[in-house]
C-alpha cells in the first residue's frame, strides 16, 4: 500500500476508489477490539460530526477509513500520539483521541453519483470506521447509527422570517473573509513564466518581493516607498516582477490572489427611522499571490475605518467620504430586501457584487433573484438560507478598481445563512464569474503572460485602495506628502486599488475571464461597546 504522511487525507477519487475496493467492510471477517467512542449509537448530530476514536483503540492502527451509508468518504494516516495536535477539515487529534470529521452539510462532488446523494438528508445514517495496519491489512471495524438534524426543530413562524438586519448601537462583531480569484485562460492563451511577486512596488506602496524600480509618481513618493495607500500615489505601475521569459506548461486556471482578512463591524449610531451608522475596518490579514509569495495586509496598507449609513434591509444609503489618506475598506453587505419571507418565496433586490475581496467603496449593484430555500443550523445558529443569483452584463471593476471590464458577462451565485434571531449574516458563500474584454495592461498584471506584452507581477504594482473618481469613492488620490494626484485619469493605474477614475486614453483590450470564490463568516458574536477596537 502506498505510504501516507501523518494526517494526510485521501480525497474521493481514484485513490479513494482503490482503497474502498481493497478494504471495503466485510461482515464475514471477525471484528477486532476497535470501537467508536463518540457519538453513541442513536445520537443526534448536525453540521460537523466528530467521530471520536480513543487512543487505546488505535494500537497498531496506521490508517483508518470512514464510510457513510456504505460509501467511502476518506482515509487518513493516524496522527502520532506524541506529535503535534492536528486540526484540519478532515481530522483532529490530541494525545487522548483522534476524531474524524464528517461535514454533514458538505456537497459530495464525487463524479457519477445521483444528485440526490450529493446532499446529506436529515434522518438516520450509518457511520462506519475501518482500521488498517501499516501493511494495509484490516484489523478492526466499528459502526454506529446517528440521526442528522441540520433542520430539526426549526419551524417557520406563521408570519414568516424577517429579512431585516438588527443593528444595535454599541454592538461589535468580527468577520473573517476568505477570497480566491483565478484567471481562466482560453485554449489559445499560453501562460508563461514571470510574476515573481504577488504584487510589485506599486505607487506609494513598498514592493513585496519584486525589484523596486524608482518610477517616480505625480506628487508622490517613488515606487517602493510606503506612502499613503488610498487612491494610488500617482498611478505609475510599480517595480517588481520582471517577465520570466521561459514558457511553462499551459495551465488554463492560474491563481491571481488568495486573501484572508478579518474585519471589525460595529454599529455606531442610529440615524432616524430604520437607518444606522455602521463602521467597518480591516484588522489584519494575509494576501498570497499567484507564485505563492505572501504578505500581511496590515504591513502593506494603512487601514482606516469606513463609515456608512445603511437601512435594516441592507441598502447602503451613504457610502461615506474620506477626508484623509488611508485604506478605507468596507465588508460587503448584501441587500436582503426587508419584510417577511417564507420557504420557497422569491423576490428581487438591488445588491452589491464584486470580483475581489475588496474593491470600490461603492461596488456596482445588480438586480438579483432571491429565494428563501429553508431554515437550517449553521455554525451553531438558527439561520434562514437565502440564495441570491444574477446573470447579466455589468461594468465590473477589476484589480481593485484599476480597470473596468465594460459590459462584461457576469454570473453570481450567493448563498446567505442569515441568523434571523440575531439579525445578522452568519455565513455567506459567493461565486462570481466575469468574462469579457479587459484592459491589456491590467490583465498582464493580474495574470502575467495572459496578455501580449505581459510580465508584471501577479497582483501587480499596488497603488492603494479605493480612491476618488466614482460615487462613494474614498479619498481622491492620496498623492504623497505634497498633495493629491495630479490629473485624475491621465496617469497609468498603480495596481490593485489604484486611481479609480475613468481613463481618458482608451487602451487596448484583450479577452479575459476571472472567477472568484469568497466566504464571509461571523467570527465573534456581538459584544457591547466596551469590546470595540479603540483604534479608529
Amino acid at each position: 500500500m502506498k505510504s501516507l504522511k501523518t494526517a494526510s487525507v485521501l480525497t474521493v477519487g481514484m485513490a479513494a476508489v482503490t482503497l474502498s475496493a481493497l478494504y471495503a467492510p466485510s461482515a464475514a471477517q471477525a471484528q477486532a477490539p476497535f470501537r467508536i467512542s463518540r457519538p453513541l449509537n442513536g445520537s443526534k448530530v448536525r453540521e460537523t460530526a466528530r467521530i471520536q476514536l480513543g487512543r487505546g483503540a488505535l494500537t497498531n492502527v496506521a490508517y483508518v477509513q470512514l464510510f457513510i451509508d456504505e460509501r467511502f468518504r476518506s482515509a487518513i494516516a493516524v496522527p502520532s500520539a506524541g506529535g503535534k495536535a492536528v486540526h484540519s477539515a478532515e481530522v483532529e487529534s490530541n494525545t487522548s483521541r483522534v476524531s474524524l470529521l464528517w461535514n454533514t452539510k458538505a456537497i459530495d462532488s464525487t463524479p457519477g453519483i445521483p444528485d440526490e446523494q450529493r446532499v446529506v438528508t436529515d434522518g438516520p445514517h450509518t457511520v462506519e470506521v475501518v482500521a488498517l495496519d501499516a501493511a494495509g491489512r484490516r484489523i478492526g471495524r466499528d459502526s454506529v447509527t446517528v440521526n442528522v438534524a441540520n433542520r430539526a426543530g426549526l419551524l417557520m413562524p406563521a408570519n414568516g422570517i424577517s429579512m431585516n438586519y438588527r443593528f444595535a448601537v454599541g454592538d461589535s462583531s468580527s468577520y473573517q473573509e476568505r477570497s480566491e480569484v483565478n484567471f481562466i485562460a482560453a485554449d489559445n492563451q499560453a501562460q508563461q513564466g514571470g510574476g515573481n511577486s504577488p504584487y510589485g512596488g506599486g505607487a506609494g506602496q513598498r514592493a513585496f518581493y519584486g525589484s523596486q524600480r524608482q518610477s517616480t509618481t505625480y506628487n508622490g513618493r517613488p515606487s517602493g516607498g510606503r506612502g499613503y495607500s488610498v487612491g494610488g500615489q500617482g498611478g505609475n505601475y510599480g517595480g517588481g516582477g520582471g517577465y520570466g521569459g521561459e514558457e511553462s506548461q499551459f495551465n488554463p486556471i492560474s491563481l491571481v490572489q488568495n486573501v484572508r482578512a478579518t474585519f471589525e463591524r460595529s454599529t455606531e449610531d442610529r440615524v432616524g427611522g430604520s437607518a444606522f451608522f455602521i463602521r467597518d475596518k480591516v484588522l489584519r490579514g494575509i494576501i498570497i499571490g499567484g507564485n505563492n509569495t505572501a504578505e500581511r495586509l496590515e504591513n502593506v496598507y494603512d487601514f482606516k475605518s469606513r463609515y456608512r449609513t445603511v437601512d435594516t434591509a441592507g441598502r447602503v444609503l451613504s457610502a461615506g467620504a474620506a477626508s484623509r489618506p488611508g485604506a478605507y475598506v468596507a465588508l460587503l453587505l448584501p441587500n436582503l430586501g426587508g419584510g417577511s419571507r417564507r420557504t420557497g418565496q422569491t423576490w428581487r433586490t438591488r445588491t452589491p457584487i464584486q470580483l475581489e475581496w475588496a474593491t470600490l467603496d461603492a461596488p456596482p449593484t445588480v438586480t438579483a433573484d432571491n429565494t428563501l430555500e429553508g431554515l437550517e443550523w449553521q455554525d451553531g445558529y438558527q439561520t434562514a438560507r437565502v440564495r441570491q443569483k444574477f446573470d447579466g452584463q455589468v461594468n465590473m471593476p477589476i484589480y481593485g478598481g484599476a480597470g473596468i471590464m465594460k459590459n462584461a458577462k457576469v454570473t453570481m451565485d450567493r448563498t446567505i445563512w442569515f441568523g434571523y434571531k440575531q439579525g445578522k449574516i452568519i455565513r455567506m458563500l459567493t461565486t462570481v464569474t466575469v468574462e469579457g474584454d479587459a484592459p491589456q495592461s491590467i490583465v498582464s498584471q493580474m495574470a502575467p503572460g495572459a496578455a501580449s506584452g505581459g510580465g508584471g507581477p501577479v497582483g501587480g504594482g499596488r497603488g492603494g485602495f479605493p480612491g476618488g473618481g466614482y460615487p462613494g469613492g474614498g479619498y481622491p488620490g492620496g498623492g504623497g506628502e505634497e498633495g493629491l494626484l495630479g490629473v485624475p485619469g491621465q496617469s497609468s493605474n498603480g495596481g490593485f486599488g489604484a486611481l479609480q477614475a475613468p481613463q481618458q486614453v482608451e487602451e487596448a483590450k484583450v479577452p479575459a475571464k476571472f472567477q472568484s470564490v469568497t466566504t464571509i463568516t461571523l467570527y465573534r458574536p456581538a459584544k457591547g461597546a466596551t469590546a470595540r477596537v479603540a483604534s479608529r
